[in-house]
């Protein structure tokens, strides 16, 4: 400590016998100040920025899957999926045979080796691969018009789901049950109804959250906001958000 910082500790002190207590204190906090605002004042300045670390051949990347600090996997427009091993320095980047016109939007990876891949638009395809996207097995194909899945999580390495706005008023569902390599819909008894021109967010694949012991969310907009949860036996509840054209 300096000399003059010791001379104003020994005034302190000298201050504290004459002085009622809260004068004190209230003396005492503007010392320290004084002496903590110039050092705090020297402190080198945090600099942040965005570093470009790769560059890609696709024009959008649309899905993100991080699996683990150096797993990760990409995907996007032009049917293009790509994965990194080294925490995203170095990628390798493939067109899915026959899906150049594939926009994927949804990506779920789950290790270096398997991911799967779901498109938005019509027809609807999910792809799977084993071999880390080195090739690619269609596991489903939906061609009805106006089809459009927005979302697709799992819950474990086995169970998954996808969803997808209404056709005739009810949300679309599909299922797996063995890690992706086959989906099923669910009855159409059992699909959540859709309210007039509501629709699902097609943000990436973020609109649906899954949790243990199967637990569903997904959220909505359009003409009605709300928020979706259970799975089997669906249940609604309305977003209190201000709703607009756009």
């Amino acid at each position: 400590m300096s000399l003059a910082g010791t001379n104003t500790l020994q005034w302190l002190v000298a201050v504290n016998r004459r002085m009622p207590g809260r004068r004190v204190r209230l003396l005492c906090c503007c010392c320290l100040l004084h002496f903590l605002l110039p050092a705090m004042a020297q402190q080198k300045k945090t600099v942040y920025g965005v570093k470009v670390i790769a560059r890609t051949p696709v024009k959008s990347i649309r899905g993100l899957s991080v699996v683990t600090d150096s797993i990760l996997w990409a995907s996007g427009t032009g049917g293009m999926v790509g994965r990194s091993t080294d925490g995203g320095s170095h990628w390798n980047w493939a067109q899915v045979r026959g899906c150049d016109s594939c926009d994927w939007r949804s990506l779920y990876a789950f290790d270096a080796n398997k991911a799967i891949v779901l498109n938005a638009g019509a027809p609807a395809f999910i792809f799977f691969t084993g071999d880390g996207g080195h090739s690619w097995k269609q596991v489903f194909y939906d061609n009805r018009p106006g089809v459009f899945f927005d979302a697709l999580q799992f819950f474990n390495e086995q169970s998954g789901i996808a969803i997808g706005d209404p056709l005739d008023n009810k949300f679309t569902v599909i299922r797996t049950h063995n890690g992706g390599r086959s989906w099923e819909a669910d009855a159409a008894a059992s699909l959540p109804a859709a309210a007039p021109g509501e629709a699902i967010f097609a943000a990436s694949g973020t609109s649906l959250v899954t949790l243990p012991g199967n637990d569903v969310y997904f959220a909505t907009g359009g003409n009605m906001a709300r928020l979706f949860t259970s799975g089997t036996n669906w249940k609604a509840y309305t977003i209190p958000a201000a709703q607009g054209s756009s």
